[in-house]
């Protein structure tokens, strides 16, 4: 609403123009939605990255001025992104973490005053408060040290991808460009999301005790995650999912005590003493969200659902079996699936011993409002969503697999369902109502045997 306000003071048509250099970094900022005027205002940028002195601009300054200090961070900050972006509010969560943008207006009343948009764009990298952000440089090179040299104070640094499209392409010519981090003590955000070529993590990274979010999702070269990332003890945000190569998890995860979100846990079916468990994870005491890959069809084992009871502040929980394909290229029919599922149990008896010091009622969390499960590889309910033990789940979401029913499930204080490519999944709209009494909003997409569910086109029921 705050963005509203301030969009509807700025004149109707504004057409910025840039020199050859920073041309293609931006786009015009045009919106007729405010009124039907056809005037056009022109605001030019030189090659600092400035805006030259035009009517328009004095327009727009005027308005600008009367904003307290809060408002003009927020439009400053939207100001340096092109046309009609979208970006998930992940991406702007980061930055509050670091503190460059308020929570609230009155809270930085005691700073400066802003006295102008943005600072400077350079090919694609766009230098913002203390801050660097990748806006739509595809390659990150030598060519942008003039951006780099901005200084030792910086709080975040995001070369990475903050499209919402996976096909949005980075990379990093060599991975020396990053020495620039070395000194940046005052660090708090650091996002190398979706840039390829970047095999290992440098060294130097483990100095930047400050860092509180450590973004690496998607960077699809990364080989491995060092064991002193459990030197960053300030960390509460670490993102690793997306990255394939990894077969192990460092067992220095276990050391950040404060760590709040750790996505791409991953969990192999090795007997590496190195590798970090959810034992480990259990030291945690501030974790809220956790998301796990998995390549073992066993898990989750006993042991591993006594540890995982353990985290009591866990709010929301992701497990994928990365084994099994979410849509049915294969044979996914029932008869098939019940093999599937009768060769799964046989095998984890014979593997697992229940160990006679463990509770006989092993649950999930208690602390659980939001789950998730993607590629589920039996078609039967599993026993830890049978208890009642999911007296705080708000939300159940079940993405592909071979889950054939839900009849038993105890999950009553559900109020969101996500049902997606479960194409086993048989139950009647009656039993729903039934399982899920304070339900009030269920998507439903390429479930075929779901027909009788009274949902619209989009595959949307809203009580």
């Amino acid at each position: 609403m705050s963005v509203k306000k301030l969009k509807s003071q700025i004149p109707s048509k504004l057409k910025i123009h840039y020199d050859d250099d920073s041309k293609p970094h931006r786009k015009p900022w045009s919106d007729g939605s405010i009124n039907g005027s056809s005037s056009n205002y022109q605001v030019d940028v030189n090659k600092s990255g400035y805006l030259h002195s035009t009517s328009a601009l004095a327009d727009i300054q005027v308005s600008f001025h009367s904003l307290d200090w809060g408002q003009k961070k927020i439009l400053d900050f939207f100001l340096i992104f092109p046309e009609m972006a979208t970006m998930k509010k992940r991406f702007v969560i980061y930055w509050w973490i670091s503190g460059c943008i308020p929570f609230q207006a009155e809270q930085a009343e005691l700073h400066a005053n802003v006295d102008q948009f943005g600072d400077l764009t350079y090919r694609g990298l766009t230098f913002w408060d203390s801050s660097i952000v990748n806006v739509d440089a595809a390659i990150i090179d030598g060519r942008h040290e003039i951006i780099f040299k901005r200084g030792t104070d910086l709080k975040v640094v995001y070369l990475g991808r903050w499209q919402n499209s996976v096909t949005h392409h980075i990379e990093v010519s060599d991975i020396k460009i990053l020495n620039f981090l070395k000194n940046m003590k005052q660090l708090r955000v650091l996002s190398l999301r979706g840039i390829s070529l970047i095999t290992e993590l440098p060294q130097f990274i483990s100095q930047l005790t400050g860092l509180k979010t450590l973004d690496l999702k998607s960077c699809h070269n990364l080989e491995v995650v060092p064991d002193w990332i459990g030197l960053l003890e300030n960390l509460t945000h670490l993102d690793i999912s997306g990255c394939y190569l990894l077969d192990h998890m460092p067992k220095g995860l276990g050391a950040l005590s404060n760590l709040e979100v750790l996505k791409g846990f991953i969990i192999r079916d090795s007997k590496d003493e190195k590798s970090c468990t959810i034992n480990n994870l259990t030291k945690l005491s501030n974790l809220r969200k956790l998301s796990i890959s998995i390549s073992m069809k066993e898990f989750p084992t006993d042991l591993q659902l006594h540890h995982l009871q353990r985290l009591y502040h866990l709010e929301k929980l992701k497990i994928s079996w990365s084994g099994c394909i979410l849509r049915g290229k294969t044979d996914d029919s029932p008869k098939q699936a019940q093999l599937f599922s009768k060769q799964t149990t046989l095998t984890r008896s014979f593997i697992e011993q229940r160990d006679p010091k463990l509770p006989l009622l092993l649950k999930l969390p208690s602390s659980l409002q939001k789950l998730e499960l993607e590629g589920f590889p039996e078609i039967d309910t599993p026993d830890w969503l049978r208890s009642n033990n999911l007296d705080n789940l708000k939300k159940l979401y079940i993405r592909g697999g071979l889950l054939c029913n839900l009849d038993k499930i105890v999950a009553t204080t559900v109020q969101m369902l996500q049902l997606k490519y479960v194409s086993n999944l048989e139950i009647a709209w009656e039993d729903i109502m039934m399982l899920f009494p304070n339900l009030i909003y269920l998507e439903k997409v390429e479930c075929p045997r779901l027909n009788n569910f009274p949902c619209d086109e989009n595959g949307l029921w809203m009580n």
